[in-house]
């Protein structure tokens, strides 16, 4: 299957107003991240919140432009691609913000708001555009007669679907869901986790579902990438991270994660202090200040990803695997 979206040695660096021997520092939101989707993909970003999940998600639509690396999408190098052209891939790919209630112009009706990225892109006027926003509306389960409010007049999963409604417009191909349900009840996480997965089928959509929850994308990921202060740590067959992670981290956000089993509920979490500082990451693992098996090589020396069972993982204490057919099933290693 090819890939939609391909990233290659990925960074992103934002200068901020500290200094330190007369230079300003640097936060490195984003490091050296190699990333591939392909069609028809669903995958996973997960990571405590400040590891560089949404940035990665604005790379890779080119709403932040990079520090170095290249992105490709369909084929086309778009790192630095002419603002013109650009704007002719942006209706191929599109966004759902975390927060329903800001996300949403509050003067525009819900129709005027679905209407509008279907006019930008000249898709569609008069009883044509009409007839699609309601059939958005439909896709969506919202009834038809919404178009004609407000958004302060829908609950916040209903928010959420109109947001949905608005990425479809265009018809893209790929979408970044960026933490599209951390907002919500958890009953309405689980109603917009299934509309997702069924505009995912029925549309063949590529998607990147960005999350802090691994309880949350097990359901709907094909492939989970773990990510930890910048970096990809670990990525492979979404039950397979869930239920035999490789990567110390990833294990310990798998304990974290909410679950009915009473083994596993009343377990504290292994991941003990915070993260180092994205303006000063350490020189080897940016794992090991946490890491409950990190040895000295581990503080000086930085892993790189390496195949391990179906995917990959960054870290010494792992044993490496040969890769596999991707048509060949899964196996734990």
């Amino acid at each position: 299957m090819s890939s939609l979206i391909e990233v290659s040695g990925l960074s992103k660096r934002f200068t901020t107003d500290q200094r330190r021997d007369g230079r300003r520092l640097e936060v490195h939101a984003v490091s050296d991240v190699d990333l591939d989707i392909a069609r028809g993909e669903v995958v996973a970003l997960v990571g405590e919140s400040g590891s560089g999940k949404t940035t990665l998600g604005r790379l890779m639509l080119r709403l932040i432009e990079p520090s170095s690396g290249a992105i490709r999408f369909d084929g086309v190098d778009i790192t630095s691609l002419p603002a013109a052209e650009m704007r002719r891939l942006r209706r191929r790919m599109q966004i759902v913000f975390q927060d329903p209630f800001s996300s949403l112009n509050p003067h525009l009706r819900i129709g005027e708001a679905i209407a509008e990225p279907i006019q930008i892109h000249g898709l569609a006027t008069g009883p044509a555009l009409a007839a699609r926003v309601d059939a958005l509306l439909d896709r969506v389960g919202l009834p038809r007669t919404a178009r004609e409010r407000f958004p302060h007049e829908f609950s916040g999963g209903q928010r959420q679907r109109i947001a949905i409604a608005r990425a479809l417009a265009p018809e893209p191909d790929f979408i970044v869901a960026d933490e599209a349900v951390a907002a919500l009840d958890v009953s309405i996480q689980a109603q917009i986790l299934n509309l997702l997965a069924d505009l995912r089928t029925d549309l063949n959509l590529t998607m990147l579902f960005i999350s802090h929850d691994l309880g949350v994308v097990q359901h709907i990921a094909d492939r989970v990438a773990v990510m930890y202060l910048g970096r990809i740590v670990e990525i492979g067959d979404g039950a397979r991270v869930m239920r035999d992670p490789v990567h110390p981290y990833t294990q310990a956000l798998v304990v974290a994660a909410p679950s009915l089993d009473a083994r596993r509920r009343n377990r504290p979490s292994p991941l003990p202090g915070d993260p180092p500082s994205p303006l000063d990451p350490p020189p080897g693992c940016s794992f090991a200040s946490r890491c409950p098996i990190a040895e000295e090589a581990c503080k000086r020396d930085r892993p790189v990803l390496k195949p391990v069972a179906d995917g990959l993982a960054a870290c010494f204490k792992t044993r490496s695997t040969p890769h596999k057919d991707p048509k060949e099933p899964a196996h734990a290693a």
